[in-house]
């Protein structure tokens, strides 16, 4: 069964996981139909989900180097000698870059998580391929073909 309390942001909206990963198997042919644009969408905010990670890495990394050089300028201009991992722990502890850190971290969960609703969306896709050649196997060995049926009719006619 499938958690409904699970959710995931997308363009700002918390959606319901099962709302991409649950098949309704009396609708199969709804699910065949929103399958690829549900893939489509999901891969979409991927690709945003990764662009905004490589953006806050990248934000964190320039903070990380203007802190180290107004660091070294200070130490230099106070006369204080330093060494490199003084710098480095001057850089750790910076507020800004504690916040910078986290921000990055948020945006990679929100690429992970799309990264693995991406996974379970291809299963998805593998398991409706399964069940739709099921259905048409059930069918044919019943005798509930269209075409079964638009027979049997003609010939009652």
């Amino acid at each position: 069964m499938i958690d409904d309390s699970i959710t995931i942001e997308l363009n700002g909206k918390k959606q319901k996981l099962s709302d991409f990963t649950a098949v309704d198997e009396n609708m199969l042919s709804q699910e065949f139909s929103q399958q690829a644009s549900k893939m489509a969408y999901i891969g979409h905010m991927m690709v945003e989900a990764e662009m905004a990670h490589n953006e806050r890495k990248t934000e964190r990394e320039i903070l990380e180097a203007e802190i180290d050089a107004d660091s070294r300028a200070v130490l230099e201009e106070d006369g204080v000698k330093y060494t490199e991992a003084k710098i480095r722990g001057m850089v750790v502890v910076d507020e800004e870059r504690i916040k910078a850190v986290n921000d990055e971290a948020d945006a990679y969960e929100a690429y992970k998580k799309l990264k693995v609703l991406a996974d379970a969306m291809r299963i998805k896709g593998d398991m409706l391929i399964s069940l739709g050649a099921l259905v048409r196997a059930e069918a044919d060995l019943t005798g509930m073909t269209i075409k079964q049926t638009l027979r049997d009719l003609k010939e009652a006619n």
